[in-house]
């Protein structure tokens, strides 16, 4: 450090109005006393999962345990932002909701908790209660988990190919379960074959555009049972009428 180098460094251009600092820490600071203020910083030293930060509104002084955050408030609003990383590589997005006008102070578990969003260090990301972030693993090669589910306007899945629809079940060869069979099988799984049970998809969870194929499947598999009974019906209509005549049957005017 030079001699009689300030703590502080204010703008080397323009007004005198100072609008930026520079401290001895390495924090980088705009409108450090207007709400409007961003903050670049770290806080390994004293808070041992972060590395660094992007403030809104929120800037790290170190101060007394349960008060190391600081915000600004303008009279009216006093809401807060942070983009931070920890150092297993995991980025985390926390966010304080505006209370009252006030200026104020946070925690860093408050900032650890207050994280609603991450990215994690192998590219999955995860939406939801903070609490249990630290410990939500997406499954499998599954990118993104959305704790209380999604509300959306329009919703398009894409499948690899032909093969993962069921159009397979209108080919001559598909072999249709007889219906003792599939009775037999309902009676024993409470469940039709191919459908995952509850139990399966409490635990595993249901693909989506899988689950369509497979209630397209059993559609079009009802659909052929539906032919098949047509079929029979008209058979046997053939054989009543043929029996009417052998017995010289008329019919009541």
């Amino acid at each position: 450090m030079l001699a009689g180098f300030p703590s502080v460094a204010q703008q080397w251009i323009g007004s005198s109005t100072i609008v930026g600092t520079l401290n001895r820490n390495g924090e980088i600071g705009l409108y450090p006393n207007n709400i409007a203020r961003i903050t670049l910083g770290d806080g390994y030293n004293s808070m041992n999962f972060l590395q660094g930060y992007l403030g809104f509104n929120w800037a790290r002084n170190g101060g007394t345990p349960g008060n190391e955050w600081t915000y600004t408030g303008d009279g009216a609003n006093n809401g807060a932002a942070l983009v931070w990383s920890d150092v297993g590589g995991n980025l985390y997005f926390s966010t304080k909701a505006s209370n009252n006008g006030t200026s104020g102070s946070s925690s860093d578990n408050f900032i650890k908790n207050s994280a609603f969003m991450s990215v994690k260090a192998n590219g999955k990301v995860v939406i939801g209660n903070p609490a249990q972030d630290y410990n939500i693993s997406t499954p499998g090669s599954y990118k993104l988990y959305v704790e209380g589910g999604i509300l959306t306007e329009h919703l398009r899945v894409a499948i690899r190919s032909t093969s993962d629809w069921q159009d397979q079940v209108f080919e001559p060869s598909y072999r249709l379960m007889p219906l003792g069979q599939l009775k037999r099988y309902i009676g024993v799984h409470h469940h039709l074959p191919g459908i995952p049970s509850a139990q399966e998809v409490v635990t595993q969870g249901l693909d989506v555009a899988e689950g369509q194929s497979k209630l397209l499947q059993k559609l079009e598999e009802l659909t052929l049972y539906l032919l098949q009974q047509q079929d029979y019906l008209l058979q046997q209509q053939d054989e009543i009428e043929a029996l009417k005549r052998k017995i010289g049957y008329k019919k009541p005017e």
